[in-house]
């Protein structure tokens, strides 16, 4: 295997050439009990148009930045759902909202009594929904107009009582709508791009299982916002 690989890359590929290398270069053994980490080799984009050095460096940035909001994405949906849960994978939210040193609530199972519908979908299960929220603000400080993006994170979608038989397997990605937000917020961060307003990232994170308390086909819950559903 080579230590050292030089590409020669014209500078508006560079983004695009980081992003592809960073990509390819996540081990999907990782995951196995025998796995060994060897170590990747560095990587040289050479082009004589490279005379604004800071500009290919944001180029670079940004490309590896990219790389690791998708690399987050396959990462998070490779794992089975006995190891990313409703309460696991909220933990993991809290500390990255630590680790990006951004606002983020757990919301407190007192408050959630109020999401019926949210707490439904976890019925089967035993375990109770979470819903997490991240805040980003402006530099310029908070607006009163805001703007919401909300992510699935559903662990898993056995498909409840009814059940999707034969297309259950792979139902663990169910939760790739959240894994993409957590994404989108890294990406932001690291590149530190601003947002024009008060932004939320909505994380609802449940599991559909089948079990004797999963809720039923007829039954009828009470959705935040105060709307009767009926299943």
């Amino acid at each position: 295997k080579p230590k050292q690989i030089a590409f020669i890359c014209p500078p508006e590929w560079l983004t695009f050439a980081a992003i592809g290398i960073h990509v390819a270069a996540l081990d999907p053994a990782m995951f196995k009990k025998e796995w060994k980490k060897s170590p990747a080799p560095s990587v040289f984009f050479v082009d004589s148009s490279y005379k604004k050095s800071n500009e290919a460096r944001r180029s670079l940035r940004e490309g590896e930045a990219i790389a690791e909001g998708k690399n987050l994405v396959r990462i998070l949906g490779t794992l089975p759902p006995n190891i990313l849960n409703q309460k696991t994978y909220a933990e993991l939210c809290m500390a990255l909202g630590k680790k990006w040193r951004i606002p983020v609530k757990r919301v407190p199972q007192k408050e959630l009594k109020n999401y019926e519908l949210l707490q439904a979908v976890s019925f089967g299960s035993g375990s109770p929904s979470e819903l997490i929220i991240f805040e980003l603000q402006p530099d310029s400080g908070p607006t009163e107009k805001a703007s919401a993006f909300i992510g699935k994170g559903l662990c898993y979608d056995s498909g409840g009582l009814i059940g999707k038989q034969d297309r259950m397997k792979g139902m663990k990605e169910d939760m790739a709508g959240s894994a993409v937000l957590l994404a989108t917020l890294l990406v932001m961060l690291k590149n530190g791009w601003d947002v024009k307003e008060t932004t939320y990232f909505l994380l609802p994170i449940a599991q559909n299982m089948m079990g004797c308390q999963a809720m039923r086909a007829d039954d009828i819950f009470t959705a935040g916002d105060g709307q009767k559903v009926e299943v």
